[in-house]
Protein backbone atom coordinates (compact mmCIF):
# COMPACT_ATOMS: atom_id res chain seq x y z
CA UNK A 1 0.00 0.00 0.00
CA UNK A 2 1.26 3.46 -0.91
CA UNK A 3 1.04 6.56 1.26
CA UNK A 4 2.24 10.14 1.38
CA UNK A 5 4.71 10.90 4.13
CA UNK A 6 2.93 13.05 6.72
CA UNK A 7 1.95 12.75 10.36
CA UNK A 8 -1.60 11.66 9.62
CA UNK A 9 -0.52 8.78 7.39
CA UNK A 10 2.22 7.78 9.82
CA UNK A 11 -0.39 7.41 12.55
CA UNK A 12 -2.62 5.38 10.21
CA UNK A 13 0.25 3.05 9.23
CA UNK A 14 1.15 2.45 12.88
CA UNK A 15 -2.45 1.46 13.67
CA UNK A 16 -2.64 -0.82 10.63
CA UNK A 17 0.67 -2.46 11.52
CA UNK A 18 -0.49 -3.05 15.09
CA UNK A 19 -3.78 -4.57 13.88
CA UNK A 20 -1.90 -6.80 11.42
CA UNK A 21 0.42 -8.09 14.14
CA UNK A 22 -2.53 -8.78 16.46
CA UNK A 23 -4.29 -10.79 13.74
CA UNK A 24 -1.09 -12.74 13.11
CA UNK A 25 -0.82 -13.60 16.83
CA UNK A 26 2.50 -11.84 17.30
CA UNK A 27 4.45 -12.20 20.51
CA UNK A 28 2.87 -9.61 22.87
CA UNK A 29 6.22 -8.12 23.86
CA UNK A 30 6.90 -7.24 20.19
CA UNK A 31 3.57 -5.52 19.49
CA UNK A 32 4.17 -2.14 21.12
CA UNK A 33 7.90 -2.22 20.38
CA UNK A 34 7.34 -2.70 16.64
CA UNK A 35 4.59 -0.08 16.46
CA UNK A 36 6.71 2.54 18.23
CA UNK A 37 9.74 1.67 16.09
CA UNK A 38 7.76 2.10 12.86
CA UNK A 39 6.50 5.46 14.06
CA UNK A 40 10.02 6.60 14.99
CA UNK A 41 11.44 5.47 11.63
CA UNK A 42 8.78 7.26 9.58
CA UNK A 43 9.12 10.41 11.67
CA UNK A 44 12.86 10.30 11.02
CA UNK A 45 12.29 10.21 7.27
CA UNK A 46 9.63 12.92 7.55
CA UNK A 47 12.10 15.17 9.34
CA UNK A 48 14.87 14.43 6.82
CA UNK A 49 12.92 14.36 3.53
CA UNK A 50 9.96 16.59 4.34
CA UNK A 51 6.27 15.92 3.76
CA UNK A 52 4.54 14.73 0.57
CA UNK A 53 7.20 12.09 -0.11
CA UNK A 54 5.67 8.79 -1.28
CA UNK A 55 6.35 5.61 0.69
CA UNK A 56 4.84 2.13 0.78
CA UNK A 57 4.11 -0.59 3.33
CA UNK A 58 3.86 -4.32 2.62
CA UNK A 59 2.59 -6.97 5.03
CA UNK A 60 3.35 -10.68 4.94
CA UNK A 61 4.98 -13.49 6.87
CA UNK A 62 5.57 -17.19 7.28
CA UNK A 63 4.83 -19.91 9.78
CA UNK A 64 6.98 -18.59 12.61
CA UNK A 65 7.47 -14.89 11.85
CA UNK A 66 5.59 -11.93 10.45
CA UNK A 67 7.01 -9.35 8.07
CA UNK A 68 6.39 -5.63 7.69
CA UNK A 69 8.40 -3.87 4.97
CA UNK A 70 8.68 -0.10 4.63
CA UNK A 71 10.10 1.42 1.45
CA UNK A 72 10.94 5.12 1.35
CA UNK A 73 12.50 6.60 -1.85
CA UNK A 74 15.16 9.24 -1.42
CA UNK A 75 18.78 9.63 -0.34
CA UNK A 76 20.44 6.91 1.70
CA UNK A 77 19.44 7.30 5.36
CA UNK A 78 19.80 4.56 7.95
CA UNK A 79 17.26 5.35 10.71
CA UNK A 80 19.06 2.96 13.06
CA UNK A 81 22.52 4.43 12.50
CA UNK A 82 24.49 4.59 15.72
CA UNK A 83 25.72 7.92 16.97
CA UNK A 84 29.37 8.73 17.58
CA UNK A 85 28.77 8.15 21.30
CA UNK A 86 27.86 4.50 20.73
CA UNK A 87 30.43 2.06 22.00
CA UNK A 88 31.93 -0.89 20.15
CA UNK A 89 29.93 -3.21 22.43
CA UNK A 90 26.66 -1.53 21.40
CA UNK A 91 27.55 -1.89 17.71
CA UNK A 92 28.48 -5.56 18.14
CA UNK A 93 25.29 -6.38 20.03
CA UNK A 94 23.20 -4.49 17.46
CA UNK A 95 24.72 -6.54 14.60
CA UNK A 96 24.13 -9.81 16.47
CA UNK A 97 20.49 -8.96 17.13
CA UNK A 98 20.03 -7.99 13.48
CA UNK A 99 21.35 -11.36 12.29
CA UNK A 100 19.04 -13.14 14.76
CA UNK A 101 16.03 -11.28 13.35
CA UNK A 102 15.45 -9.40 16.61
CA UNK A 103 16.29 -6.01 15.14
CA UNK A 104 14.81 -4.31 12.05
CA UNK A 105 16.98 -4.57 8.96
CA UNK A 106 17.74 -1.56 6.76
CA UNK A 107 19.22 -1.51 3.29
CA UNK A 108 19.56 1.01 0.49
CA UNK A 109 19.36 0.05 -3.18
CA UNK A 110 18.41 1.89 -6.37
CA UNK A 111 17.44 5.06 -4.55
CA UNK A 112 15.11 3.36 -2.06
CA UNK A 113 15.45 2.91 1.71
CA UNK A 114 13.99 -0.44 2.79
CA UNK A 115 13.27 -1.39 6.41
CA UNK A 116 12.05 -4.89 7.26
CA UNK A 117 10.55 -5.96 10.59
CA UNK A 118 10.25 -9.67 11.39
CA UNK A 119 8.67 -10.02 14.86
CA UNK A 120 8.07 -13.56 16.06
CA UNK A 121 4.66 -15.08 16.51
CA UNK A 122 3.34 -15.99 19.92
CA UNK A 123 4.60 -19.44 20.86
CA UNK A 124 2.47 -22.11 22.48
CA UNK A 125 2.92 -22.79 26.22
CA UNK A 126 5.55 -25.38 27.11
CA UNK A 127 2.98 -27.63 28.79
CA UNK A 128 1.00 -27.88 25.51
CA UNK A 129 4.14 -28.89 23.62
CA UNK A 130 5.01 -31.47 26.27
CA UNK A 131 1.47 -32.89 26.29
CA UNK A 132 1.47 -33.14 22.48
CA UNK A 133 4.83 -34.93 22.55
CA UNK A 134 3.61 -37.44 25.17
CA UNK A 135 0.39 -38.20 23.28
CA UNK A 136 2.28 -38.55 19.99
CA UNK A 137 4.80 -40.92 21.58
CA UNK A 138 2.01 -43.11 23.02
CA UNK A 139 0.12 -43.24 19.71
CA UNK A 140 3.23 -44.05 17.68
CA UNK A 141 4.32 -46.67 20.21
CA UNK A 142 0.97 -48.46 20.08
CA UNK A 143 0.87 -48.22 16.28
CA UNK A 144 4.36 -49.70 15.93
CA UNK A 145 3.44 -52.67 18.15
CA UNK A 146 0.47 -53.46 15.92
CA UNK A 147 2.67 -53.64 12.83
CA UNK A 148 4.68 -56.71 11.78
CA UNK A 149 8.16 -56.90 13.26
CA UNK A 150 9.95 -56.44 9.94
CA UNK A 151 7.83 -53.39 9.05
CA UNK A 152 8.35 -51.85 12.49
CA UNK A 153 12.11 -52.39 12.23
CA UNK A 154 12.22 -50.89 8.74
CA UNK A 155 10.36 -47.78 9.89
CA UNK A 156 12.69 -47.43 12.85
CA UNK A 157 15.85 -47.77 10.78
CA UNK A 158 14.79 -45.82 7.70
CA UNK A 159 12.78 -43.01 9.31
CA UNK A 160 13.23 -42.61 13.06
CA UNK A 161 17.00 -43.03 13.25
CA UNK A 162 17.81 -40.53 10.44
CA UNK A 163 15.29 -38.11 11.92
CA UNK A 164 16.89 -38.39 15.35
CA UNK A 165 20.37 -37.90 13.87
CA UNK A 166 19.19 -34.81 12.01
CA UNK A 167 17.63 -33.37 15.17
CA UNK A 168 20.76 -33.98 17.22
CA UNK A 169 22.89 -32.37 14.52
CA UNK A 170 20.63 -29.33 14.47
CA UNK A 171 20.73 -29.15 18.27
CA UNK A 172 24.54 -29.22 18.24
CA UNK A 173 24.63 -26.51 15.58
CA UNK A 174 22.36 -24.24 17.64
CA UNK A 175 23.84 -24.93 21.08
CA UNK A 176 27.30 -23.59 20.22
CA UNK A 177 26.19 -20.12 19.03
CA UNK A 178 23.69 -19.82 21.89
CA UNK A 179 26.36 -20.56 24.49
CA UNK A 180 28.69 -18.08 22.80
CA UNK A 181 26.01 -15.36 22.77
CA UNK A 182 25.22 -16.04 26.44
CA UNK A 183 28.88 -15.57 27.35
CA UNK A 184 29.10 -12.40 25.24
CA UNK A 185 25.96 -10.99 26.86
CA UNK A 186 27.33 -11.79 30.32
CA UNK A 187 30.57 -9.98 29.55
CA UNK A 188 28.69 -7.07 28.01
CA UNK A 189 26.45 -6.79 31.11
CA UNK A 190 29.45 -6.44 33.42
CA UNK A 191 30.04 -2.96 32.06
CA UNK A 192 33.69 -2.20 32.69
CA UNK A 193 36.81 -3.57 34.34
CA UNK A 194 36.14 -1.75 37.62
CA UNK A 195 32.80 -3.52 38.06
CA UNK A 196 34.43 -6.87 37.34
CA UNK A 197 37.16 -6.18 39.91
CA UNK A 198 34.54 -5.27 42.51
CA UNK A 199 32.75 -8.57 41.92
CA UNK A 200 36.00 -10.49 42.30
CA UNK A 201 36.94 -8.56 45.42
CA UNK A 202 33.56 -9.14 46.99
CA UNK A 203 33.73 -12.88 46.43
CA UNK A 204 37.22 -12.99 47.96
CA UNK A 205 36.20 -11.12 51.12
CA UNK A 206 35.71 -12.93 54.45
CA UNK A 207 32.04 -11.90 54.61
CA UNK A 208 31.22 -13.89 51.46
CA UNK A 209 33.21 -16.99 52.36
CA UNK A 210 31.14 -19.66 54.10
CA UNK A 211 34.22 -21.35 55.47
CA UNK A 212 35.67 -18.25 57.08
CA UNK A 213 36.32 -18.61 60.85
Amino acid sequence: MKYTLNERNIDAVCKEAYAFLVRRKTNPKDLIHTKLSIEEVLLTYLSAFGSDVAFSVDYGGGLTKNRIRLTVPGPSLDPFASTEASSDEDLFLSNVLSRMGQRPKWKYARGVNTIVYTPSKKSRPDWEKLLFAIISAIVLGLASRALPANVSMAIRQDALVPLLDTFLGFLNAVAGPMIFLSVVWGIYSIGDASTFSEVGGACASDSCCSCAP
